[in-house]
């Protein structure tokens, strides 16, 4: 399959996340819209095992974080497709994509919503949990505070997506290229504030205030300082 069909597969994907006005109607609350729209992805993926997990009574899935996590394995998938593509040069002025292949103004759209979900149901309730828990641990609270302490997996996750989007940027470290694609241009103008408050928070306190549930994120530090050098 060629790169325009692989982008084209993956915006089909990217929509069934994203549901129509119509199965908006059809569910009477948010959790049957959610569910609704990723039992739609994972059939588009023909991914049984997932769609056994969603019908799961048992299951305490958090259908908002796995609506994130999976929108932004589509964006991910579209980037790697562009990024393939032949691309214009780099700016002079700030190392700023200055060309990009071309999408539809829909298809942009779509990548947009998609990296706004990734944020909102994803890196930003994430960060809060973990945040908490980690002011917490470094008060001496932590074990006082029940409720703060953190699903099993967030801070894991939380790195993961957050050095998984410094790749959507950065595609060869936090020396090389900038990726010349339109998500890369909707994250730097869009996002990086987004990216930079968890980053920090993460990467940049001092190694005496790591904790075994919650360490300190040493690989984000040289992609954070180039991130603010632009």
């Amino acid at each position: 399959m060629g790169e325009p069909n692989l982008i084209a597969a993956a915006l089909f994907d990217g929509a069934a996340l994203l549901g129509t006005p119509s199965s908006h109607k059809a569910a009477s609350n948010l959790e049957r819209i959610l569910k609704t729209r990723l039992s739609a992805y994972y059939t588009r993926l023909s991914d049984r095992a997932a769609l056994d997990r969603l019908d799961d009574p048992s299951s305490s899935t958090n259908l908002h974080l796995l609506t994130a996590t999976e929108a932004f394995y589509v964006v991910e998938r579209i980037q790697k497709a562009l990024d393939s593509e032949p691309h214009g040069s780099l700016s002079k002025k700030d190392g700023l994509p200055s060309q990009a292949p071309s999408i539809g103004t829909h298809d942009l759209a779509t990548l947009r919503t998609l990296l706004s979900i990734v944020f909102k149901w994803g890196i930003d309730p994430l960060f809060a949990r973990v945040s908490q828990t980690w002011l917490a641990e470094n008060e001496g609270r932590g074990a006082n505070v029940i409720d703060l302490t953190p699903e099993a997996g967030d801070c894991q996750l939380l790195a993961t997506l957050l050095m998984s989007l410094f790749s959507l940027v950065f595609p060869d470290g936090a020396q090389g290229r900038i990726s010349q694609t339109l998500i890369t241009t909707t994250i730097l103008s869009r996002h990086v504030t987004d990216i930079l408050l968890p980053a920090l928070g993460l990467g940049l306190p001092p190694e005496s205030l790591s904790t075994p549930s919650l360490p300190i994120l040493r690989d984000a530090r040289p992609l954070v300082m180039r991130l603010m050098r632009l």
